[in-house]
């Protein structure tokens, strides 16, 4: 992997990824690191290692560290590696690492690695969840370079965003305001990366937009309002130059003076986003004092634009401007100057003449504004201040009668009355608990507000108030007692002037209580924000402080006093943080502090804490040095934004061919493309580079220009195998481009390079993980069966051109040869194992199969077949072969000659390397030919079997060198018994699987037995011999379950007498000492005592294990049924090949074939498939005839006329490459030694069990007595009973809804359940209609019966296969029922009573499931399903009569209460069907269906419904009205007069006697009609 050829990268991921695989099948990654043992430590290391490795070999191909100058090709093959190392990477992360476990088992050095693979844009760009499955790694093991990657991505997704929002701002509008808002919102937040000058543009066009409505919406002026704040007050000069560049342009537009004439315009509007309190705070308090002159420029024209508009604008926006200048104004006054049109435009607003209240300030804060002036630096300001200020004493109320008189005054020292020299340090809130207590304030308080107490006590204890209100303890007592409000009165009458009373003057308070009242009312106002609130719009005690300062401007403590309660409550508006908050109101921020900008522009009497030194809308600048401006993350940014700002990565692509200089002025530098990541992007961005491959070749003008594509496009097709989807892949139209290649015959050397490269291309997308669609399947096919089709006629051709054929010819010829094969037989495996009508193309057909033969059989002897070669042909005609009718379809050739081409070329490799060699007990040379040839031969018999109508096809199989088929003599079969002792499980599988297909017929089995005389015990014992190991694997076990179902699926003579020979008279077995022989059935019953054949089957039943993966564990100590090993049965054979038995049972002989080499390998456990079987299984009768099994089936089983049992016609065994995953079963046979069982023990499949049933079924039929006898001894029936469980069935539907990605091996183990369980339903059956004892357990066990019924909810309709073997559990299910109720009758129903009430649900629901569909009522399951309600419901209809009648007791719960019951639980209920209706409305179409159909054919189906319907009717009260109000007395009489014209007609056209006979049957309808009639009416 550390090369640049493109062609070993390609290798080496393919080899990646099968290795992948293997991990992800035999890796518990949830355990592995926490298992300490040596091996798992070992295996952890090498792990750790080989992720080492993969980061080393990430970097090696990463562009960053290549040269700038590296040719653009090699550039290419550098990209593939990066990409398929990364996927593979995070494949093999996820396969044995745990999200959970990555801190533990990723080294630290790993998280570069991570990082690299989740930072990479291109790689994420076109594959998403790699980056998603990254990040979820390297957050556990990397926090920091998570958070930077997350910090990363927001700022790439406000890339995305500002991008969206340039493209969509032209066209703003009410529709898409709110969209455009959270764009721009998002967007902002890169802007120190691209510094777009539009989106500042935009951005405050937009928040003028949104404002300028005469009813905006108030949430989205608030988002525009942050919005336009964020800009105005944005770290980056150049962004807040241009964001009050913009709002000064929209300013002027707004305001110009051309409006004059249009007071009104609508034109002013744009300017009302300015009308804020915030906005106005951020240009006055920040704007005017930016660090730019060019922003202070711009924000001085803002608000001079703005307070001088009043004559520009309506007076209601005038008004408007106003209250939001109001809060501002401590702000603003700051710039208040006698020499600037800003300072003029900010006095102006102060103006006191005239004295008017409208389109100016009110007059309070035109007074606290004059207040303010005097807190001013500069002593003109303040001079102006002073006139205003005794204008406003002047006029104020009762002005006269307070002192002191303006004109009493100094007027020089008038500019510096709130002057302070030494401004005090406010103190801090807290300062430690005062001696003071609250009894003291009291006593203090009240000397200080006593009349009688002197002026100079009174005096003293105020200022001694003072000092003890120091303590914010103290103040909320002090308030209680009514001080505030006494201080407060106190004040304004010490400002006013004596009275005269009783000719004297008299003053109220004294003048000299003034300066301790002042320090009073400052100490409590400072600490209390909501006290400067209530008291800071108080205009008198404005008046009164100014009057105070008046009185004591000498006292510097006083003046101190005044000056300070002044600037508390004249600069309260912007003396609280959270008053500048989107947030509530905070405690701790309720502290008295101001701006700094107020601090520095006033001379204040104090010196507060400060807040604002910076905006508060300022973002934060990324970090010095920024990660974001280099490596990784800087090219993720630039592909981000170019991406973006290009309308996707396909535009960028296509447009980095042309740099556009205009656009890149719109941007930082940092975010242009660079050279390398152009290159990349045209070789790195797989949808782009996919497509450029498909236009490449089809634009090719070269074979290798067209080969260097094809190889590209294969390449990454194997890099991007496990994220690729096909459907993707479908869409770029390759199979046009393809399609001239695939229909052109190679004529050089470079024309079949060419082809087999596109051959191994297409191999690639059958065999990627996700399933190739339906219409490239339709293409395939069709390029390989098209008239003109390259591929047939070169499958068929030699791997070597000629003798005289070079070297290199001679490679190209085997390369595509190879390339074919496995071109094929990834094609036909993409298809359903088993075909069915739902598909649209037929993958196989005889004109491939007899190609691909002709390659197999091209030399005489062993020796000169091409090993390699060979086995490929053979794998792919495995996978042909595999799919039935393979043999047909070709034109020149009938299917017989097909099959019996593949047979004797099958046989020859069969024969040749196996038989030929001794066996191969040596050697693995072969091996796969064999394992092949075998299957091969398996798939054979199941086509014969199928497509040949003559009995006698197995006498073809017949196989001799030496001899014809029709020798005598000499075994013809003697190829297929040593592959029943192959060590390959496979081999022995299909070896056993050929068996089974030959005995389907009677000649078959004649011909098996008579050819089987040479092995010991013959047939029979061969099959009993695998069967009854308990080592051996669950699939041959299986196979050899059904070889003995088809040996016993027909009658067998009974006695001691020998038949002729061309008959079939099953087992022949011989006592050595009396010389008597038993034949048929007495010597199978025989054969089964003298085998234990019913104690092993209870081992073999204990170890069921229902799972679809076994791991090697013993299971013998879990198994509760034991025997001793093996039968103490001798089975010897006689000269003519039956069977002998000793009477001693005392020695124990194993056969030959159980004394095969063991095949367990050093470590002990082995892994083989086996598949789902197809079964033709003969149908159950209709009305419980239970004795014996008639079969149903197109092959030749079905031509005798005895009554024959279960007969297996097409058990197939196949790899599990042909199902793309199927169930493993892991324990493999061993040596079984003598005198116990293996330690190991095979599990039994269901699989198996099914089988064991088949035969079970055909034993009892056979001979039921015997049988059952043994059954009830070995409590053979509790086990198969227990084994009913619905709860399994219930988990595999779960899983197969929830894992799609293992649908298909757990659809193989739920199908193979399902079979099971019908199989095991059958049995029962059989037992309980036999026997009343087992009948008894099976009724008296509710849990199972509850099971059981359950089981009828097991649906799956998504695969037609499983869906039909539901319906066969339900018709098991209800056979079942069915017989029983049949049966036992009363007795039946008092059981089933309880669970069906319980469970009506279920089986009501179900019901009609079924019988809605009118044809699926001609079906077994649907005429199954009629007899069972009308069983049922007769048994019902008899116990209410007997309750009637007093013989029995009426109990709560019955099945026609349950009919009726309709639920009250919701008041839709009140109109719902109850269970009677609705089963009422679907037997009337079923009879409306059935009633003139053929009284010959449906005959017994008529009936059938008719006595449902009848019992139906007689037990259920609401069916019988739903009857009535649908039509079904009109519809009988109907039918009946129909009955008596046909009668009357037939009995005019036939003879007397045929037509006695045709009465009968209609008579019969006629005559239950009628009583369906009454019923009706009853």
């Amino acid at each position: 992997m550390k090369t640049s050829d493109e062609t070993l990268i390609m290798h080496g991921l393919e080899l990646l990824q099968q290795v992948a695989v293997l991990l992800h099948e035999s890796v518990i990654a949830d355990t592995l690191w926490d298992d300490g043992s040596v091996p798992a430590r070992e295996l952890t290391q090498k792990f750790s290692g080989c992720f080492e490795m993969l980061g080393d070999l990430l970097y090696l191909h990463y562009h960053g560290n290549l040269s700038k100058t590296i040719p653009n090709a090699s550039l290419g093959q550098h990209r593939v590696a990066f990409t398929g190392i990364a996927l593979y990477v995070m494949q093999l992360l996820q396969t044995v690492v745990p999200v959970e476990k990555a801190s533990e088992a990723l080294a630290g050095e790993f998280k570069a690695v991570l990082a690299l693979i989740s930072q990479d844009e291109i790689l994420a760009q076109s594959f998403p969840a790699v980056r998603a499955s990254a990040l979820s790694y390297l957050e556990k093991i990397d926090a920091e370079g998570f958070n930077t990657y997350t910090e990363a991505r927001y700022v790439c997704l406000s890339l995305e965003n500002t991008c969206a929002f340039l493209l969509d701002m032209d066209e703003m509008s009410d529709e898409n305001m709110f969209s455009l808002l959270t764009q721009a919102e998002t967007g902002v937040q890169s802007l120190p990366y691209h510094v777009s000058l539009q989106l500042v543009e935009g951005c405050v066009r937009l928040t003028s937009y949104v404002c300028k409505k005469s009813s905006p919406n108030p949430s989205a002026m608030k988002q525009g309002r942050q919005l336009l704040l964020s800009l105005l007050a944005h770290p980056v000069d150049v962004v807040r130059c241009h964001a009050y560049t913009v709002t000064l342009n929209i300013v002027k537009e707004a305001l110009n003076v051309n409006q004059v004439t249009q007071p009104t315009s609508s034109m002013s509007q744009t300017a009302a986003f300015l009308l804020d309190s915030h906005v106005l705070y951020e240009v006055a308090c920040f704007g005017l004092s930016d660090t730019l002159e060019k922003v202070q420029q711009q924000a001085d024209a803002i608000l001079v634009y703005l307070l001088q508009c009043q004559l520009l604008v309506p007076a209601t926006r005038w008004q408007q401007l106003l209250e939001a200048i109001s809060p501002v104004l401590p702000v603003l006054q700051g710039y208040a100057a006698q020499d600037t049109t800003l300072g003029k435009c900010i006095l102006g607003l102060l103006d006191t003449e005239p004295h008017i209240e409208t389109g100016t300030l009110p007059l309070l804060e035109r007074f606290r504004g004059t207040l303010r002036l005097m807190f001013n630096p500069e002593t003109r300001v303040r001079s102006e201040g002073v006139g205003r200020l005794a204008w406003f004493l002047a006029h104020e109320t009762e002005s006269a009668r307070k002192f002191p008189s303006f004109s009493e005054l100094d007027v020089t020292n008038l500019t510096h009355l709130l002057i302070v020299d030494s401004p005090k340090v406010l103190a801090d809130k807290d300062r430690g608990r005062s001696v003071f207590q609250a009894s003291d304030v009291k006593k203090v308080y009240e000397i200080f507000t006593s009349h009688t107490v002197e002026e100079n006590v009174r005096k003293s204890a105020a200022e001694r108030l003072a000092v003890m209100l120091e303590d914010p303890d103290l103040h909320q007592f002090f308030t209680e007692l009514g001080g505030l409000d006494k201080v407060l009165t106190l004040l304004q009458l010490g400002v006013r002037r004596p009275t005269q009373c009783d000719g004297t003057m008299k003053k109220e308070v004294p003048v000299s209580l003034l300066p301790g009242m002042v320090g009073m009312l400052r100490t409590l106002i400072q600490p209390s924000a909501s006290l400067r609130h209530s008291l800071a719009h108080e205009s008198y005690l404005y008046y009164v402080l100014v009057r105070c300062g008046l009185l004591h401007q000498t006292d510097a403590e006083c003046h101190q006093q005044v000056a300070a309660c002044l600037g508390f409550l004249l600069f309260d508006e912007v003396a609280s943080l959270q008053h500048w908050s989107e947030e509530g109101p905070n405690e701790q921020l309720l502290e008295f502090s101001l701006p700094n900008f107020v601090a520095n522009r006033f001379r204040l009497p104090f010196k507060p804490p400060l807040h604002h030194a910076r905006s508060p809308n300022m973002g934060v600048m990324p970090p010095n040095p920024d990660p974001l401006t280099s490596g990784t993350l800087a090219e993720m940014l630039r592909v981000t934004w170019n991406a973006a700002w290009n309308g996707g990565i396909e535009d960028l692509i296509k447009n980095s061919d042309c740099d556009k200089v205009a656009d890149e002025q719109l941007f930082s530098v940092q975010l242009r493309l660079t050279a390398m990541d152009k290159r990349v992007l045209r070789v790195g961005y797989i949808p782009h580079v996919l497509q450029q491959c498909v236009y490449n070749v089809e634009n090719a003008t070269s074979h290798a220009m067209v080969t260097t594509a094809v190889l590209r496009l294969s390449s990454h097709l194997v890099a991007c195998a496990h994220y690729l989807d096909n459907s993707a892949v479908q869409s770029l139209g390759w199979t046009d481009v393809l399609t001239r290649f695939l229909l052109t015959v190679p004529s050089s050397n470079a024309d079949e390079q060419l082809l087999a490269q596109i051959l191994h291309m297409i191999s690639l997308i059958l065999t990627a993980p996700s399933h190739p669609s339906q219409d490239l399947l339709d293409w395939i096919n069709e390029m390989l069966y098209h008239p003109k089709s390259a591929i047939l006629g070169l499958v068929a051709r030699p791997d070597t051109p000629g003798e005289e054929a070079v070297e290199t010819t001679l490679h190209i010829r085997r390369q595509l040869n190879r390339e074919l094969l496995k071109f094929v037989h990834k094609f036909v495996g993409k298809f359903p194992y088993k075909l069915v009508e739902r598909l649209t193309s037929k993958c196989v057909n005889g004109d491939l199969s007899r190609n691909l033969l002709t390659g197999i059989n091209r030399k005489d002897a062993a020796h000169f077949y091409n090993l390699v070669s060979l086995e490929s042909t053979l794998i792919c005609l495995m996978h042909v072969t595999s799919r039935p009718g393979w043999s047909v379809g070709c034109p020149d050739s009938d299917s017989l000659s097909v099959c019996l081409q593949a047979l004797h070329s099958l046989l020859e490799v069969v024969s040749a390397f196996h038989i030929g060699r001794g066996g191969m007990s040596m050697s693995y040379m072969g091996r796969g030919v064999t394992r092949s040839a075998t299957l091969c031969l398996r798939h054979l018999a199941c086509e014969m079997a199928t497509q040949l109508r003559s009995p006698d096809w197995p006498r073809n199989w017949l196989f001799s060198r030496q001899a014809t088929p029709d020798s005598v003599g000499e075994s013809g079969l003697h190829w297929l018994i040593p592959l029943w002792t192959y060590r390959d499980t496979e081999v022995r599988a299909a070896g056993f699987g050929i068996a089974v297909a030959l005995t389907t017929t009677e000649s078959g089995r004649i011909t098996m037995m008579t050819q089987c005389q040479h092995i010991p015990g013959g047939i029979w014992g061969a099959a009993f011999s695998v069967l009854l190991d308990q080592a051996e694997c669950s699939i041959v076990r299986r196979q050899a379950a059904l070889l003995l179902v088809n040996l016993t699926s027909q009658p067998m003579p009974s006695g001691s007498v020998e038949t002729m020979t061309n008959v079939w008279q099953g087992p022949v077995v011989r006592n050595e000492e009396t010389q008597v022989s038993l034949v048929g059935l007495s010597a199978l019953l025989a054969l089964l005592h003298h085998s234990q054949f019913y104690p092993e089957m209870m081992v073999l039943l204990g170890n069921y294990y229902p799972q679809p993966a076994v791991h090697t564990v013993s299971v013998a100590a879990a198994s509760v049924h034991t025997t001793p090993l093996g039968s103490r049965t001798t089975i010897t054979t006689s000269g003519s090949g039956s069977l002998t038995t000793s009477s001693t049972f005392t020695e124990v002989s194993t056969p030959a074939y159980q004394r095969r080499p063991s095949i367990v390998g050093q470590n002990g456990d082995m892994t083989l498939t086996h598949t789902m079987t197809s079964m033709n299984i003969s149908s159950q009768p209709l009305l419980g005839s239970l004795t014996t099994q008639s079969p149903v089936g197109t092959g030749p089983a079905a031509a005798s006329s005895q009554p024959l049992a279960n007969t297996v016609t097409t058990a197939t065994s196949t790899p599990a490459s042909l199902l793309g995953g199927a169930v493993r079963d892991t324990s493999t046979p061993t040596s079984v030694g003598e005198g116990s069982y293996p330690d190991y023990q095979s599990v039994a499949t269901p699989c198996l069990v099914s089988g064991v049933c088949q035969l079970l079924s055909n034993i009892v039929t056979l001979a039921p007595q015997d049988t059952l006898i043994c059954v009830n001894r070995e409590n053979l029936h509790k086990v198969l009973i227990s084994m009913e469980d619905s709860s399994i069935l219930s988990a595999y539907l779960k899983e197969l809804q929830s894992s799609p990605e293992t649908r298909q091996r757990n659809l193989v183990a739920f199908d193979e359940l399902l079979e099971m369980h019908c199989q095991v339903l059958r049995l029962l059956r059989l037992f309980a209609v036999q026997d009343t004892e087992i009948r008894s357990q099976l009724l008296g066990d509710k849990a199972t019966l509850r099971s059981l019924v359950q089981m009828l909810a097991v649906v799956y309709q998504d695969d037609a296969d499983t869906a039909a073997l539901c319906q066969a559990l339900w018709e098991s299910v209800f056979s079942l029922f069915l017989a029983i109720l049949q049966t036992d009758g009363q007795v039946a129903l008092r059981e089933f009573t309880p669970v069906f009430v319980k469970h009506w649900s279920i089986i009501g629901g179900r019901t009609v499931s079924i019988l809605q569909d009118t044809k699926e009522c001609e079906t077994p399951l649907g005429v199954t399903v009629l007899q069972f309600i009308a069983v049922l419901l007769t048994e019902e209809a008899r116990w209410r009569m007997k309750v009637a009648e007093g013989q029995e007791q009426d109990d709560c719960g019955t099945i026609s209460l349950r009919l009726d019951f309709r639920s009250n639980s919701d008041e839709s209920d009140l109109f719902q069907l109850t269970s009677g209706q609705q089963l009422c409305q679907v037997l009337v179409k079923v009879y409306d269906s059935v009633a003139l159909k053929p009284n010959d054919q449906f005959h017994l189906l008529k009936v059938t419904v008719i006595n449902a319907f009848k019992a139906l009717l007689a037990v259920s009260v609401s069916a019988k009205m739903a009857a009535l109000e649908g039509g079904v007395v009109e519809s009988i009489c109907e039918h009946i007069r129909h009955l008596l014209r046909k009668i009357k007609l037939q009995g005019a056209r036939t003879r007397p006697d045929r037509w006695r006979h045709q009465q009968d049957g209609c008579c019969t309808q006629e005559r239950k009609s009628c009583h369906l009639r009454v019923d009706c009416d009853l």
